[in-house]
């Protein structure tokens, strides 16, 4: 599996983060732009340009990253699912241009507390540096995100932040809970990657994650809500195939904690899961990892036995 190399399990991170803000009402985006300034020192000096289409547009740059911001009236439509009421939207889009300066290297970030490492066949992804580059890339991504969603979510009627890919919307007193953790240079971990635990008698799809299936059988029933499924969302922005931890003995808290150990472990490091490796802590427990298709969405993910 491994003479594959990563790549041929793993997404490639993509180049571009879009997210758009929704609010009840037309917001100052350049107020926001300075309010982002005053919060977080970026130093961003807005201008202003017009879309393809005639819409206004406004750009900066800030942390080697290049950042739009165009808003319109009238409600976004997702591809999944329905938005909280809105009459106006801003689509945000961040994009890192390739630096010279782009190499691999071992990563400076200690593990987090609690994290597992992975063992047996610890890989990084030092074989391609344009991969690992868009890892990295990113994870600047987020934090300019999360910076200025913290500075517009400030402005009068904002809704929240609609994140396509992780199928939630923030609400702005989300950002100004966790955004401060970026300044102790820790991941704001909720606001980058959704991870879901629950019962797994619980489950139906991940649009309706939430909503209870309906058994005939009572007593499977019973038996499946002492089971819990974990699952995580957003990872392939960071070049890795999301987690799935099925029918899992620990309560949906232990999952939960779990997935979000792995994942901020992840996104810290240069490092991958592959199937066939083992997860140890330093109570000797070893975990297998193998590559599922999720019952979620169908989509390929890396299967915890948890």
């Amino acid at each position: 599996m491994e003479q594959l190399g990563v790549s041929a399990i793993h997404p490639t991170a993509p180049q571009f983060l879009s997210a758009v803000l929704l609010s009840r009402e037309e917001i100052d985006i350049e107020r926001g732009i300075g309010r982002l300034n005053s919060l977080w020192k970026v130093g961003a000096e807005p201008a202003w340009d017009r879309t393809s289409d005639g819409s206004p547009l406004l750009h900066f740059a800030v942390a080697g990253a290049q950042v739009m911001l165009t808003q319109l009236s009238g409600s976004f439509t997702p591809k999944r699912g329905t938005l909280p009421q809105h009459s106006y939207y801003t689509a945000i889009t961040i994009f890192i241009p390739p630096s010279r300066d782009d190499a691999p290297h071992e990563p400076d970030t200690p593990h987090p507390s609690g994290t597992h490492a992975a063992t047996s066949t610890h890989a990084h992804a030092t074989e391609n540096t344009e991969v690992v580059t868009r890892r990295r890339h990113m994870v600047t991504a987020h934090i300019v995100l999360t910076q200025l969603a913290d500075a517009l979510g400030r402005s009068s009627g904002v809704v929240g932040l609609f994140r396509e890919e992780l199928g939630v919307v923030q609400p702005p007193q989300m950002f100004a809970q966790l955004a401060p953790l970026l300044a102790q240079g820790q991941v704001p971990l909720p606001l980058w990657v959704n991870i879901r635990a629950q019962p797994l008698a619980a489950h139906a799809d991940r649009d309706s994650f939430d909503t209870p299936d309906k058994h005939n059988d009572v007593s499977a029933h019973d038996a499946e809500s002492q089971l819990t499924l974990g699952r995580t969302f957003g990872l392939p922005l960071f070049g890795h195939l999301d987690l799935q931890v099925s029918e899992s003995i620990h309560s949906p808290e232990e999952v939960y904690a779990e997935l979000a150990n792995i994942a901020t472990y992840l996104i810290t490091t240069d490092s991958y899961l592959l199937p066939g490796q083992t997860l140890g802590s330093s109570e000797g427990e070893q975990i297998a990892l193998t590559q599922a298709l999720s019952e979620i969405d169908h989509t390929p993910v890396i299967e915890i036995l948890y």
